[in-house]
C-alpha cells in the first residue's frame, strides 16, 4: 500500500497539492472510525490470546509505513502500558496530524476492513468529507480530488465502476495511476496512464494484445461493438472519435513533440482523463451488450407419474 502522503510527497511539500480537513471533519471522521471499528480474539504461537481490532491494525500499519515507534510526540501524556494506550494514539493523529495524514488514516481502516463493511465505512467518510465540502472522495483505497461534483458523480465513479468488471483489472489499475498523477501534478504522466487505459480496453474488445491505438481502433471497427450504425460510417466514427485521446498523448506526452518540449499545464491531463473515463465507459457498455446472456441452469426434471419424493431417499 502507498499510502496518500507518501504518494503526493513532492507535491505536498511544494504546496502545489493542498489538502485542508477542518476540526470539525476530524471530529466526524474519527467517530466513523470508531462505528466502524470491529474486534476479535487471536493467538499466538505462545498460545497466548489477546484482543485486536481495526483501530490496532490501522495504528500498527502506520507507524510501519511511516517509520515510528509511535504516532505521537514524546510530550503526549500516554501511558504506554494502558490498553488503551493504542486507540489514543490514533485519536490524537486524525485530531492533530498534517491533513493529508488524516486521509492515509482513512485509507488504511477502509484497507483492514472487507466486504459490505468497507462499503459503508467508505459510503460514511465520503459523506462526510461531502457535508463538510471537503473536495476528496476515497474510491477503491484511493483518495482523489473533485474540482466537479458532476463529473466526479456521473463519469469518473462510474467508469472506475465499469472497469472493475471481469477483464479490465489492467486497465482500471492503468486508470486508478492516471487520476493519481493528476492529483499529484504529473500531467504528462496522467495523459500517458490515461491513453493506455483505454487502450488496454480496446485490446480487451479485440482480443489484440500487441497493436497500438491505431490498429486497435480499426479492428474495433470491424467488429460487431458498433453494429448500430451504418457499416460505412463505423471507421470514420471510430477513429474520429476514439483516436483523440491517443493524439492528445502523442503530441503532449509521448513521440509527437519534436525537438521542443511541451509544458503540459493541468487543464489538458484533467481533459485527458475525464476523455478516459468517457471513452472507456462508452467502450465497455458496447462490449457487455454484445456479449451473450449467461447460460440459464436447465429446470429440473418432472416427476414421472406415479413417482414421488420419497422413492430418491435410500432409507
Amino acid at each position: 500500500m502507498k499510502l496518500f502522503s507518501t504518494r503526493h510527497k513532492k507535491a505536498l511539500s511544494d504546496r502545489s497539492l493542498k489538502v485542508s480537513v477542518s476540526e470539525r471533519l476530524r471530529g466526524r471522521t474519527w467517530a466513523e472510525l470508531l462505528a466502524h471499528n470491529e474486534s476479535w480474539d487471536e493467538t499466538d504461537d505462545t498460545n497466548w490470546n489477546y484482543r485486536v481490532s481495526i483501530l490496532d491494525l490501522v495504528e500498527g500499519t502506520l507507524m510501519r509505513l511511516y517509520g515510528k515507534e509511535t504516532l505521537v510526540p514524546a510530550s503526549m501524556p500516554v501511558d504506554p502500558e494502558s490498553p488503551e494506550a493504542k486507540r489514543e494514539a490514533l485519536k490524537w493523529h486524525v485530531q492533530m496530524a498534517p491533513s493529508a495524514e488524516v486521509l492515509d488514516v482513512i485509507q488504511v481502516a477502509a484497507d483492514k476492513l472487507e466486504g459490505e463493511k468497507r462499503d459503508a465505512f467508505i459510503r460514511a467518510i465520503n459523506s462526510a468529507f461531502e457535508d463538510e465540502s471537503c473536495p476528496w472522495r476515497i474510491s477503491d483505497g484511493t483518495f482523489f480530488k473533485i474540482d466537479s461534483e458532476f463529473l466526479e458523480k456521473h463519469v469518473l465513479s462510474g467508469a472506475q465502476h465499469l472497469l472493475s468488471k471481469e477483464g479490465f483489472s489492467g486497465a482500471q489499475e492503468e486508470f486508478v495511476e492516471a487520476r493519481n498523477d493528476l492529483t499529484g501534478g504529473d500531467t504528462k504522466d496522467a495523459i500517458l496512464k490515461a491513453c493506455k487505459s483505454m487502450e488496454s480496453v480496446l485490446k480487451v474488445m479485440t482480443g489484440d494484445q500487441v497493436s497500438n491505438a491505431s490498429v486497435l481502433v480499426r479492428k474495433l471497427a470491424q467488429t460487431d461493438a458498433l453494429r448500430d450504425l451504418p457499416p460505412d460510417m463505423r471507421a470514420g466514427f471510430a477513429e474520429g472519435v476514439l483516436l483523440c485521446l491517443p493524439t492528445m498523448r502523442n503530441k503532449l506526452a509521448g513521440h509527437g513533440q519534436g525537438s521542443q518540449v511541451v509544458v503540459v499545464q493541468k487543464p489538458y491531463a484533467k481533459l485527458a482523463v475525464n476523455l478516459a473515463a468517457s471513452l472507456s465507459t462508452f467502450l465497455i457498455e458496447l462490449h457487455l451488450a454484445t456479449q451473450p446472456p449467461p447460460p440459464q441452469p436447465e429446470p429440473p426434471a418432472p416427476l414421472t407419474q406415479g413417482a414421488s419424493l420419497d422413492d430418491e431417499i435410500p432409507f
